[in-house]
């Protein structure tokens, strides 16, 4: 739902411009290398269950800065910080997450159960992203990344 409503919301109303768009995907792609880099010493030393709930939340907060962006100076350095921290807490948790449904499924249903997964999330960003998208032109794109 974010990438759906990001890039009219940072251009048109925040105005960091193409280039500010590209610093801010450029700060996630550092956090997700960062991330996924310290994933295994995160998850061995916090264990599985602590590092999945720790790192998902913090992926939540790290949404704040981008819906609290306001037009000016700190916009893009706010804008990037949440795609930085957003992407760090992506870069460890989902390591961790696909070792431990591997490590958990049998090997005769990791297919199905990859599969299924993978069909899911599919399915709801068909559903999530024209919803979202008719959400920020009715109401705020700001609401609409709140949501």
């Amino acid at each position: 739902m974010v990438s759906t409503v990001f890039v009219v919301f940072a251009l048109h109303s925040l105005k960091i411009g193409t280039f500010g768009l590209g610093v801010a995907y450029a700060f996630a792609s550092v956090g997700v290398i960062f991330g996924g880099a310290f994933s295994g010493r995160v998850a061995g030393r916090l264990d599985v269950g602590a590092t999945l709930v720790a790192f998902r939340l913090l992926a939540a907060i790290g949404w704040l800065p981008l819906v609290l962006a306001v037009r000016g100076p700190w916009a893009l350095a706010s804008v990037s910080l949440g795609f930085f921290l957003v992407s760090l807490a992506i870069g460890v948790e989902s390591p961790v997450e696909m070792s431990y449904r591997q490590a958990v499924t049998p090997d005769r249903l990791r297919g199905r159960m990859n599969a299924t997964i993978r069909s899911m999330n599919g399915g709801m960003v068909a559903v999530g992203a024209p919803l979202v998208g008719v959400l920020a032109d009715q109401v705020s794109y700001r609401f609409a990344l709140w949501i």
